[in-house]
This record gives C-alpha cells, sequence and structure tokens, in this order.
C-alpha cells in the first residue's frame, strides 16, 4: 500500500486512519522512525514487553 501525504508547515504528516488501524497504532502510541537511503519507515513502536505479552496471549 502506498499512500501521498504532503508534509505541513511544522514538518508534520497525518497517518491516515486506516494505516493506523490496520499497523495497530492509537493515540499516544509511540512510532519508531528509521531514514534508509532517502527513505522514511514507520512502524508501531512496540516495546518488547508489549511484543511477548501480545505474542504470548496469542499462543494461549
Amino acid at each position: 500500500m502506498k499512500i501521498r501525504r504532503k508534509v505541513g508547515e511544522k514538518g508534520q504528516i497525518v497517518i491516515p486512519e486506516i494505516v493506523r488501524e490496520y499497523i495497530g497504532i492509537k493515540p499516544g502510541d509511540e512510532v519508531v522512525m528509521e531514514v534508509r537511503a532517502k527513505e522514511l519507515v514507520i512502524t508501531s513502536g512496540v516495546s518488547p514487553e508489549e511484543f511477548v505479552d501480545n505474542f504470548c496471549s496469542v499462543v494461549e
């Protein structure tokens, strides 16, 4: 999925609701931004503890 967005005057971008829902980002969550060869990759900032808790709840 590719979505084009404009950068606001303060350097902000809006992550569309459909994307936030798909990757599970909620207001107040942290995200991780990684720059790779002139690309910006944004991923959900789930902590290792949250990942393990989520994984264990799925396995049970």
